[in-house]
């Protein structure tokens, strides 16, 4: 096991990639002509897993992001519904709704959509393992 994770760590170690192209100004050559804008947000997040019954249970994320003020500024509702199925102890699997809400930046320009929901399905499957000393 030692093995395989210190494979996994080093095939990540191993991998690198650039954010930006090199001819582009950066800090670190002191030519930046860029226009930043700043913004702050605060992410909420709720995780719920109920038991229906042995194997079965209900899972939800319900996430309300907001940005700038806080409370004047919504962000985005991000709301993911699902069923768990316990497969053994080790193994449960989950599948069900995305329904995320996004929120223009610019709620007054003409021909806008300000509230765009976007649907879609996801899963997941969870692998429980116990780490040894």
């Amino acid at each position: 096991m030692k093995k395989i994770f210190s494979l996994f760590v080093v095939c990540l170690i191993s991998f690198s990639s650039l954010a930006q192209e090199e001819n582009e100004p950066s800090i670190l050559n002191n030519n930046y002509d860029k226009e930043f804008t700043h913004t702050t947000g605060l992410w909420t997040g709720l995780y719920t897993k109920y038991r229906l019954n042995e194997k079965l249970f209900y899972y939800g994320e319900y996430h309300f992001r907001r940005r700038n003020n806080f409370v004047n500024d919504m962000a985005q509702i991000y709301l993911r519904f699902g069923l768990t199925y316990l497969i053994n102890p080790k193994v449960e699997l989950t599948a069900g709704v995305v329904t995320p809400f996004y929120w223009a930046p610019e709620q007054n320009l003409a021909n806008q959509d300000n509230v765009v929901p976007q649907y879609r399905l996801w899963q997941q499957i969870v692998l429980f393992s116990h780490l040894k000393d």
